[in-house]
């Protein structure tokens, strides 16, 4: 509706796993709204005035976050798991204060960073570790019967798998320290 305001929740937090289990669930006024999903953004519209904003995922929630919009304006919000204290208080935090443990934070009107090119997706991170393990598997396989061509063979493939997942998950990291 015309004057309505919008709220752009963006995160930048990868899940390698089933992504719906790692989306945060957007509550607005105490009501569910929409899910933000992994490296993902939502956009909202409301009507102008007091609202609280909340984010969960699982059985962690953030604290709710008080907001006066005015009409027409636009706010934008980043979502990721509390990162503001020392790795030892972030775990205490994850096991005793479980709804402090997301960050919602307000944040300067920018475009969501794109994943950093030559990355791969979780999907690939997966089928790369299958293939060390499949490798691995066929390598015991072939010491077990004394087949020693099929256990070199089965060594190579899941050292080269497991090569290329770990100079992927250095190339995802890069990019996250660097902030692309």
């Amino acid at each position: 509706m015309r004057g309505d305001a919008t709220i752009i929740l963006t995160t930048p937090r990868a899940y390698f796993g089933d992504q719906r289990q790692g989306a945060f669930r957007i509550s607005l006024d105490r009501r569910g709204v929409g899910l933000l999903m992994p490296q993902g953004s939502l956009d909202l519209s409301c009507p102008p005035g007091r609202h609280r904003l909340r984010a969960r995922n699982w059985w962690f929630a953030s604290p709710r976050v008080e907001l006066e919009l005015a009409p027409g304006a636009v706010v934008h919000f980043s979502v990721d798991l509390a990162r503001r204290d020392s790795l030892l208080k972030r775990f205490l935090t994850l096991m005793f204060l479980p709804r402090r443990a997301i960050a919602v934070t307000a944040e300067e009107a920018s475009p969501a960073p794109e994943p950093m090119p030559g990355t791969t997706t979780p999907r690939g991170a997966m089928w790369l570790g299958t293939g060390g393990l499949i490798g691995a598997m066929v390598a015991l396989f072939g010491l077990d019967h004394g087949l020693t061509a099929v256990a070199v063979l089965g060594a190579v493939v899941g050292v080269f798998f497991w090569c290329l997942l770990l100079s992927a998950a250095w190339k995802w990291r890069r990019g996250q320290r660097s902030g692309a």
